[in-house]
């Protein structure tokens, strides 16, 4: 609560300053990359998920994949994803205690 009662107003301020001709191609500008790194994480895991599967390509775009991605790195950019070859064979139970 202390940030919106403090802070947002102040940082508000802040972004109010900057003029809309910087401002407007700076927003396109964030939007545009965050989508190119949505794209671009979507198809790192794509092709671990191929990879895992046996499915080796040849085609340099994906090679470029695989040479800059390999699972080791991806397991460590996402470390609280579970991938298709850390799924159990049998899903866990969880344990509801009534009161």
């Amino acid at each position: 609560m202390l940030w919106v009662k403090d802070s947002y107003p102040r940082l508000e301020w802040l972004i109010e300053q900057i003029p809309d001709d910087i401002g407007i191609p700076l927003t396109w500008f964030g939007v545009l990359f965050f989508i190119i790194d949505s794209i671009h994480s979507a198809l790192v895991v794509f092709r671990m998920n191929k990879r895992q599967s046996g499915v080796t390509d040849v085609n340099r775009f994906w090679c470029f994949f695989d040479r800059h991605y390999p699972d080791e790195k991806v397991r460590r950019i996402y470390p609280n994803m579970i991938f298709g070859s850390d799924t159990p064979s049998e899903p866990k139970k969880l344990l509801i205690q009534k009161q």
